[in-house]
């Protein structure tokens, strides 16, 4: 990411209307994996009739230049034509940075779209992570998929040898931090970054409401134990995403300061920062369907309904309610994709990535911890999740129960009996 690049979006450092410069796109809902942490579970394989490309190029031709575009699902890439998906919002959008999340399942046909892909949008740092949970027994349960960790581990070591041809793509890995897989992290993270040496390695906290609830009930003084060594990974070059990046201290000092934002949101379970979702970050279904955030479930229109004029429904009295009650509430989550775009776009937050950068530079062999664990009755900080779904203002919200010392049950409800913790 360079000064050229981030130029067109600069001026919304002070004015926050306008279309969105970040986009999440869901690009099917068919997917090939059970994951019992999803959130997106209960619309998963529910044949939708995914927007064509004809579509995407009228809702493209609707926007304006953006920052950002995340695909996500289901499995992208079960989409054939994603690389022409790719390129037309590349040519319309010109977006910076494409970053796509694959199960990793399909190795011969994720590495030929791929490339493909990557060939589609020479302008644009697309990041390919392929989503690693654990190791074998811990990632194939809770994917779902027998030999799941076998195959994306090939994936990945095929992408990485791709990368090595085309200097516009990276190949990372993705771990969502949850219950099932917090014990076997010391383990993962010698695997990840002495065996398989990935560019980036993408951590985030479990969060909405997954297949299996009990999933979601994770300790934070393990979430925050694991930052900090994923942290002192990118300091030492065992990792290396920053490294030959524009702005690289910039964006690594936001990236610190976006950790501690989530774990103190994790901690206290209360607001840190203030969230431009709906205003800067949009969501699209895999239908067309308008949110505001993925945590959010009230739907701002649908792209077909509108005529494929993102405009139409970004400027739309829905669009401002929602705004209105994101500020107004202070709405909060633990995304960690949102929150670092609400740090880049919040001058207040810039002396703080200030500090962040002048203790990068005075003390560079200093190991990063993140601060430290508060104290708890019980010795262990757990997190129940905090999530809130809620509807437009004047409608409660609904929060989501908290699950601390829950009975992990299966996707029917079931009490699982595995080592009876479902850990």
């Amino acid at each position: 990411m360079s000064l050229s690049n981030l130029a067109p979006h600069l001026p919304r450092l002070f004015a926050k209307r306008g279309l969105p410069l970040h986009l999440t796109f869901f690009v099917t809902a068919r997917c090939n994996a059970k994951c019992k942490h999803c959130f997106y579970w209960d619309s998963l394989n529910k044949g939708q009739t995914d927007l064509t490309l004809e579509e995407i190029d009228k809702v493209a031709a609707s926007m304006k230049r953006v920052m950002w575009v995340a695909f996500t699902g289901g499995e992208p890439f079960l989409r054939k034509d994603l690389p022409e998906f790719a390129k037309i919002l590349h040519d319309r959008l010109h977006p910076v940075t494409l970053s796509i999340n694959t199960n990793g399942i399909k190795t011969d046909e994720i590495v030929a779209s791929a490339e493909r892909l990557v060939k589609n949008c020479p302008t644009t740092f697309v990041g390919i992570l392929c989503s690693l949970d654990g190791l074998q027994a811990t990632h194939d349960r809770i994917r779902g998929v027998p030999r799941n960790f076998e195959r994306t581990v090939e994936t990945f070591r095929e992408l990485k040898k791709l990368s090595a041809h085309h200097p516009n793509m990276g190949a990372g890995i993705s771990t969502t931090f949850c219950a099932w897989n917090q014990d076997e992290m010391d383990e993962m993270f010698e695997f990840v970054v002495k065996d398989l040496k990935p560019d980036n390695w993408d951590l985030s906290y479990v969060r909405g409401k997954p297949m299996v609830p009990a999933i979601g009930v994770a300790d934070v003084a393990k979430y925050r134990r694991l930052k900090a060594r994923i942290e002192q990974a990118f300091a030492s070059g065992a990792l290396n995403y920053y490294q030959n990046m524009p702005l690289s201290r910039v964006v690594h000092a936001k990236e610190r300061l976006a950790t501690k934002t989530i774990l103190e949101t994790l901690e206290t379970g209360k607001f840190q920062t203030p969230c431009y979702a709906g205003a800067l970050s949009a969501v699209i279904s895999e239908e067309g369907d308008v949110y505001a955030c993925e945590m959010l479930s009230e739907k701002l229109g649908n792209l077909r309904e509108a005529g494929y004029d993102l405009a139409k429904i970004w400027e739309a009295e829905r669009a401002r309610s929602m705004r209105t009650f994101i500020r107004d509430t202070k709405c909060f989550c633990t995304h960690e994709c949102n929150t670092s775009i609400n740090l880049l776009f919040n001058p207040a937050a810039y002396p703080k990535i200030g500090r962040e950068m002048l203790r990068e530079w005075t003390q560079p062999n200093r190991v990063e911890n993140f601060g430290s664990d508060r104290p708890h009755h019980d010795g262990v900080k757990v997190a129940p999740m905090t999530t809130q779904h809620p509807v437009l203002p004047n409608a409660p919200a609904t929060p989501v129960a908290a699950l601390a010392g829950a009975v992990p049950t299966d996707p029917n409800g079931r009490a699982e009996k595995e080592n009876g913790t479902g850990q």
